[in-house]
């Protein structure tokens, strides 16, 4: 259903990047990593710290150094193509490798509190059998004491009907 449209013969330089905006995209990327780290070190929810993956919104979409230019936006069939540094491609593989790790954080973060509370149950199993234990001792003794009453009337009243 989609109509394929006649590409325009590759030069080459449809990636190129000027240095100018490659260094402003290192230092956009290194700004996101720092914010990122820190939010991750600060114990964030999920969705803090992808805000803080994100580019900031004090810079102007158009000005952005990950803005693309009408060259890196076209789609190449060739199997040689590498999508440039700040392609929406590769952004949106670095937010699902992010995604990833923050599934995989929260999966081990269930896990280690599920084992927390299996424990807590065997513990409070444990206590709760100690003293119904315990309980059962004392009702045997107190059986055995009753038993011991009984078999002594049992005895006096034997002893008085013979009289």
């Amino acid at each position: 259903d989609r109509v394929p449209r006649k590409m325009a013969p590759r030069t080459g330089k449809e990636n190129a990047v000027d240095p100018g905006r490659m260094e402003a995209m290192k230092e956009d990327s290194r700004r996101r990593v720092e914010r990122l780290m820190s939010a991750r070190a600060a114990g964030g929810t999920p969705e803090s710290v992808a805000a803080a993956a994100r580019p900031s919104l004090r810079d102007d979409v158009a000005a952005s150094p990950l803005a693309l230019t009408p060259s890196q936006a076209r789609i190449s069939g060739g199997p040689a193509h590498h999508e440039p540094l700040g392609s929406m491609a590769s952004l949106r593989e670095m937010l699902r490798e992010m995604a990833a790790e923050q599934l995989e954080e929260q999966r081990r973060m269930i896990h280690a509190e599920v084992r927390n509370v299996h424990v807590e149950l065997i513990r409070q199993f444990h206590t709760l059998q100690e003293e119904q234990i315990a309980m059962f001792e004392e009702l045997r003794g107190a059986q055995r004491e009753l038993a011991k009453e009984v078999a002594a009337l049992k005895k006096s009243q034997g002893e008085f009907v013979m009289r």
